[in-house]
C-alpha cells in the first residue's frame, strides 16, 4: 500500500474525542503520498555514528562552534532529501546531527499507518531529582 491509501484511516488517539493523528498534529494525509526511498547509504558527505545510545547521520566539521540537530518526519533519519538538507546546512558552516528517534523502525508505505503509529507514540520523559 502506497499514496494516499496508506492514511485513508488516520488511528485515532484513544481520546473521548475521537482525534486522530492528523487533527493532533496538524499534518495531513498529504505526507503519503510520496514516500521516499530509504537506504543507509544516502547522504552524500555525512557518517553514520552513535550519539548516545541512537544512530545518527552526522555531517559538517567537528571543529564547527555551531550546531544543528535535524528532526526527522515519519520516513526516518535514513530520508535522502533529509539527509541532503543535512549536508546543505553542514556546507553553511554546521556540524549537523540527524537522530534515529524511531530505532531503525520509520513508517514504510507499504505498511497501514494504524499498526505502526501505536508503537511510536511520543513519550514523556521522566526526571528524578535526587
Amino acid at each position: 500500500m502506497s499514496g494516499p491509501q496508506c492514511c485513508e484511516n488516520p488511528p485515532t488517539l484513544g481520546s473521548s474525542t475521537g482525534e486522530n493523528i492528523w487533527d493532533m498534529h496538524g499534518v495531513g494525509p498529504q505526507c503519503c503520498e510520496n514516500p521516499p526511498t530509504l537506504g543507509s547509504s544516502t547522504g552524500e558527505n555525512g557518517r553514520i555514528e552513535e550519539i548516545g545510545g541512537l544512530k545518527s547521520y552526522n555531517t559538517g566539521s567537528l571543529d564547527s562552534k555551531l550546531a544543528v540537530v535535524l528532526i526527522s518526519d515519519i520516513y526516518g533519519y535514513e530520508a535522502p532529501k533529509l539527509r541532503q538538507i543535512a549536508d546543505k546546512v553542514a556546507a553553511a558552516g554546521f556540524y549537523v546531527v540527524v537522530p534515529d528517534f524511531f530505532f531503525g523502525d520509520p513508517y514504510a508505505s507499504e505498511k497501514p499507518m494504524a499498526s505502526w503509529f501505536p508503537n511510536h507514540q511520543p513519550v514523556s520523559p521522566k526526571l528524578s531529582l535526587m
